[in-house]
């Protein structure tokens, strides 16, 4: 039938229609009291430089400012941003999966995976968390890698220019987080640098400025005054950070230690693990069982490779919730 025929042709643009369909109803929900409050991500939005300079402290900073100048609402400023994001996540997904539209059990598989785009649908406590900017660093990476992955030249420029600058920014303003996953950004340009056979022009050595704002995530970590400083100024918004902001880094893993062992049951360290196979593990065997297949066709010396590239990764699993 023809309606089925059209279906099968336009089956990447259906699948679209259908995520942003239900983006567009939690787009909505984003302004009200209900979705938008008393959840841990939300309230980190607020961390700003009232105390001084501190990790994550820019877009509440931005915040402040502009409801200082136009009493703009918090739900309107963030609400709009994440719709922005959420909105550019969901187009640069499209302009990837193009390449593999032919492939539609494998773009079912991305599209509706709960741990990639569905991900803040599936759970809407972390709708608001900061990894979106990570998300969409990746994303607008690897649009550019098919952009210019014939061009080396250009590639260089884009990558020195902007994807460099952008990585910088985001771990030092936005979310530290970031710079686990640094690696994946350098398995692209490693990628690039095997399918066109050059090492010297430009090569992994971009990254090492990266260690700057690394070793300044550190430094600007926060303490117990930034913590209590933040605390008294964003009781006025009925507003309470995590306590996180004030352990510093040693406190930092001691509250990793709590949180995924202490705190918890041994059934819900199992259930960590199982979390941790079936998704970390079954993204990896799929991406190489189509290696093998030759569904994906790569250098042979990143198929020796790849998986170092993210090894950093799984780090940051560890520091998600698995209730």
């Amino acid at each position: 039938m023809k309606i089925f025929k059209i279906l099968n042709n336009y089956y990447l643009e259906l699948i679209i229609f259908i995520i942003l369909f239900i983006f567009i109803c939690y787009f909505y929900r984003s302004f009200s009291n209900d979705f938008s409050t008393s959840t841990y991500a939300y309230n980190e939005l607020f961390i700003n430089y009232h105390s001084g300079f501190i990790r994550r402290g820019l877009l509440g900073e931005l915040f402040f400012k502009l409801n200082s100048i136009f009493n703009i609402s918090h739900k309107i400023f963030f609400g709009f941003i994440f719709i922005f994001f959420y909105t550019l996540e969901i187009i640069f997904f499209y302009l990837i999966l193009k390449k593999i539209k032919n492939f539609k059990i494998l773009i079912t598989l991305i599209a509706f995976s709960p741990a990639l785009l569905l991900f803040s649908i599936y759970d809407t406590n972390v709708y608001f968390v900061k990894d979106i900017f990570i998300k969409i660093s990746i994303l607008i990476h690897a649009i550019i890698i098919n952009t210019y992955k014939n061009n080396p030249e250009k590639y260089s420029i884009w990558l020195k220019y902007f994807i460099i600058p952008l990585l910088f920014f985001i771990i030092l303003f936005i979310h530290e987080y970031q710079v686990l996953f640094i690696s994946i950004h350098a398995l692209f340009t490693f990628y690039l640098n095997c399918k066109n056979k050059i090492y010297n022009k430009f090569n992994l050595n971009y990254y090492l400025i990266l260690i700057i704002p690394f070793l300044l995530v550190f430094l600007f970590i926060g303490d117990v005054t930034d913590y209590q400083n933040l605390t008294k100024f964003l009781n006025t918004y009925n507003i309470q950070i995590h306590q996180q902001i004030g352990l510093g880094f040693k406190g930092l893993l001691g509250g990793f230690y709590k949180w995924h062992f202490y705190y918890f049951s041994y059934r819900d360290f199992i259930q960590l693990l199982f979390s941790f196979f079936l998704s970390v593990g079954c993204f990896y065997f799929l991406f190489h069982y189509f290696i093998i297949k030759k569904i994906i066709i790569i250098n042979s010396e990143i198929k020796e490779k790849y998986i170092l590239f993210f090894i950093p990764t799984l780090f940051f699993f560890f520091n998600i919730d698995h209730c």
